[in-house]
């Protein structure tokens, strides 16, 4: 409704209305607009949330992450909300969320509210971020000189990004990337309160400031020393660029900031508990590096305009080093170019240049220590390290991310060009508020075009990914949880054997209500184990079955746990595709074979087998022979396992054997001399059941020169069971050499060890150990002494 103006004529006439017919129209006008405003920025929003797919009830961003981050969630209301501390897994003492605490606290809040599942729950909170990251991109691109309609185009490029969605596996990475311009708005408006001269403290701003630091500090690490870079820029370019706001800068703000990220960094650190995890090695940094081709050029699962063009690459990850993110999220040509426009149009605009400083310092550091232009690891190279003969040149980065504070972290190199593009982002602003007024079409325009070339992807089919995660999850519930929980009713007390990094125990632990050791993550293991008994830190994949069993006995005995959970899936890579591969339940079952044969024989426990997992707790009998004899008595008689077969290698392996000298060609699955001294193989470090054996191995020796000497020994050396000289190989026969040797009760990680010359020249592709027949027993008169 129109608002009335009465205007009284100084001559007496009479009251006029001419003014409200205008009036009314141009209220109309105002509200047309904000309800224009109001439904693009819901519809610029929603098409964000479906890219990143986080619609709850509807898809899930991701599997593993989800159910990782909920696990904590669920376990901050376990534990009595408001906590945020983990109670149910990472035992015996309370665990901290290594990362994303943000995320998961808030989840928690959802799930103490709203009778919800986990994964709705995670995108709920999910969403309540992006809204908050859309609503600060707009705002920072109205600090940047765009306004409207305009400012909603610019947030959707921004969260929209292969930077942001991408990482949507990554959990609180991704959303700590779609922050980034609320947080440095947050800085922003606190540094130009210096403009104003006013000697009055903003405590509204600072408040704020403080506020976004602690939300940075605690939803990831990587983007928050990113909003550290970016703020502590943007200061230093305002010191320099504007002099009377110097003093205000130094005394107020300078302060402020310093504080506000260095308390935020305290309390993080105070809450994990650790001050610094171990750094990578520098191999690692340069492996993942963003690649200058990778720029450049997109990987054609992205971006879906250059998949319909052709105008992509398949990227293959048995050439490159990394991993997918490397390639998948590093590409940004079109930004570069619109950035290169804004930098020309807006060369006056004052923010124009520090937006240039931030964009080259963060794609300097994102292309890791070395520069690689379409670099390639040579075939068997682990994809996770890269050697600098690789690369086309050193960028001169490495001293800084060996030895610097927080830039030591920032292993995954590439991450560092989230603040690179955010500073072209910042450009290519800077170029739509110098069209906006004379071609606001053309900025239209503009803005359209960076989203189809930058950040579209083919959204059916990221739709479709969506809803599969979300029924993944509910399969896996259906499927292992919901079973576990029944299976595993009134023991409170777990472990997940063998151990490893267990991203399901953390979901699994806080909804079936049972406390277990493991948990998972790598750095919430890193910070576990310090509390681990040397038992459970003994049983992992790569213990002997002997010593595996004695420690899960010992496990159980010790009342350390009520019940040992066996999966027969990986409670990693099965944390993020659910059905698992049956071929891969076989073989972890076969791979678990000997161990559980040896603990079914044992009365005093009892196994209960399942489809994806076993659960052995101890017998009626077992609980007796405790209490009666006393843990240390019972322990003395050690598992005996007639049934342990001998082991074999018919192709052999880096990871489980060993070699001083030499190397692995991973191609022929053979070490080879190298013209060295020492030894050239070494391991498995197996037990074995009392017997007499024979070893085999396979391989070439070549020509006739070299000193070659073989050995079998138990108890870490301490033991020979046998030896052999080049002397007794046959090089022309299958295989190069048979020792025998016997083994007694009690004899433990024995191991093959062959050590060579410089000059001998000799190659292993294989090693085996059987059992004596008969017929080798009943030849004795030409036995070695080691097997009479």
């Amino acid at each position: 409704m129109g608002t009335s103006v009465l205007i009284v004529k100084p001559l007496g006439g009479s009251v006029s209305v001419n003014h409200e017919v205008s009036l009314s129209r141009a209220d109309g006008r105002s509200r047309l607009a904000i309800a224009t405003y109001v439904m693009c920025w819901l519809a610029g929003f929603t098409l964000s949330a479906l890219i990143y797919a986080a619609i709850p009830f509807y898809s899930s961003a991701s599997l593993g992450q989800m159910m990782w981050t909920s696990g904590f969630a669920q376990s901050f209301v376990n534990g009595g909300w408001p906590s945020i501390y983990a109670h149910d897994f990472g035992m015996p003492a309370r665990s901290p969320m290594a990362f994303g605490l943000a995320g998961g606290f808030l989840e928690s809040l959802i799930l103490l509210l709203l009778p919800v599942a986990a994964v709705d729950a995670y995108s709920i909170m999910a969403l309540l971020y992006l809204a908050l990251a859309f609503w600060g991109a707009t705002k920072l691109a109205g600090q940047l000189g765009v306004n409207g309609v305009l400012r909603i185009a610019a947030a959707v490029v921004w969260v929209c990004l292969p930077m942001v969605w991408v990482h949507s596996g990554y959990s609180m990475l991704s959303l700590g990337f779609a922050l980034l311009p609320t947080y440095l708005y947050a800085a922003i408006a606190l540094i130009e309160v210096a403009a104003s001269h006013s000697e009055r403290l903003p405590w509204r701003r600072m408040s704020i400031f403080f506020g976004v630091a602690l939300l940075a500090a605690f939803m990831d690490g990587y983007t928050f020393v990113l909003f550290f870079v970016a703020a502590s820029l943007y200061g230093i370019f305002r010191f320099i660029s504007h002099a009377p706001s110097r003093r205000y800068l130094f005394r107020v703000v300078a302060p402020t900031m310093a504080m506000g990220f260095g308390v935020a960094a305290l309390l993080y650190m105070k809450y994990e508990g650790v001050r610094h995890f171990e750094p990578s090695p520098i191999d690692f940094f340069r492996a993942f590096g963003a690649d200058l081709k990778m720029l450049v050029v997109p990987d054609q699962d992205i971006i879906w305009l250059w998949g319909h063009l052709g105008l992509s690459t398949n990227y293959d990850p048995d050439t490159l080093f990394g991993d997918p993110s490397v390639w998948n999220t590093t590409y940004c040509l079109p930004l570069i170019l619109t950035a290169i426009c804004g930098l020309w149009f807006g060369r006056r605009q004052p923010k124009a240049k520090y937006l240039v400083a931030i964009a080259l310092f963060g794609i300097y550091f994102a292309l890791g220590p070395s520069l690689k232009v379409n670099s390639v690891k040579p075939k068997g190279e682990i994809a996770g390290l890269m050697d600098a003969s690789y690369a086309s040149g050193s960028t001169g980065s490495a001293w800084i991310s060996k030895h610097v504070t927080a830039f030591d972290n920032m292993r995954a190199s590439y991450r560092w060009l989230a603040l690179g593009m955010l500073g072209l982002w910042g450009l290519t602003i800077v170029l739509l508020a110098s069209q906006q007024e004379r071609r606001p079409v053309l900025a239209y325009a503009i803005a359209s075009l960076v989203f189809l070339t930058v950040c579209m992807p083919n959204i059916p089919i990221r739709v479709a990914s969506g809803v599969l995660c979300r029924d993944e999850f509910f399969a896996l519930k259906r499927d292992l949880s919901d079973p576990m929980g029944e299976s595993l009713k009134g023991y409170r007390k777990v472990a997940f054997l063998p151990r490893g990094n267990d991203f399901l125990a953390n979901y699994l632990g806080a909804f079936n209500k049972f406390d277990t050791l493991n948990v998972g993550g790598d750095k919430n293991v890193a910070i576990a184990i310090r509390r681990w008994s040397t038992t459970f830190l003994a049983l992992t994949p790569d213990a002997s079955a002997l010593d595996f069993v004695d420690d899960t006995r010992s496990l159980l005995a010790r009342g350390e746990v009520d019940a040992a959970v066996f999966p027969f899936i990986d409670m990693l890579r099965n944390a993020d595709t659910w059905p698992p591969d049956p071929s891969a339940i076989s073989a972890q079952r076969e791979q678990m074979s000997v161990v559980l044969r040896c603990l079914r024989e044992d009365k005093d426990f009892m196994f209960v087998d399942g489809p994806l997992y076993g659960v052995l707790t101890l017998s009626a009998q077992g609980r007796q022979a405790i209490e009666q004899q006393g843990v240390a008595h019972w322990e003395q008689a050690k598992a005996m396992c007639p049934s342990l077969p001998p082991f074999e290698w018919p192709e052999l392996s880096s990871t489980r054997f060993g070699h001083e000298v030499g190397h692995f060609d991973i191609s022929s699955k053979e070490f080879r001399t190298d013209h060295r001294a020492g030894f050239l193989f070494f391991g498995p470090y197996q037990v074995l059941a009392p017997g007499d054996y024979y070893l085999e191995i396979k391989g070439k020796l070549i020509g006739d020169k070299g000193k070659v000497d073989i050995d079998v020994v138990a108890n870490g050396v301490a033991t020979t069971l046998a030896k052999a000289t080049r002397d007794d190989i046959s090089p022309k026969t299958d295989p190069l050499i048979r020792v025998p040797f016997h083994v007694q009760r009690g004899m433990r990680r024995i191991e093959t060890r062959i050590w060579v010359a410089e000059d001998a020249e000799l190659s292993i592709s294989s090693l085996q150990v059987k059992l004596a027949t008969d017929a080798d027993h009943q030849a004795g008169s030409s036995e070695p002494d080691a097997l009479k």
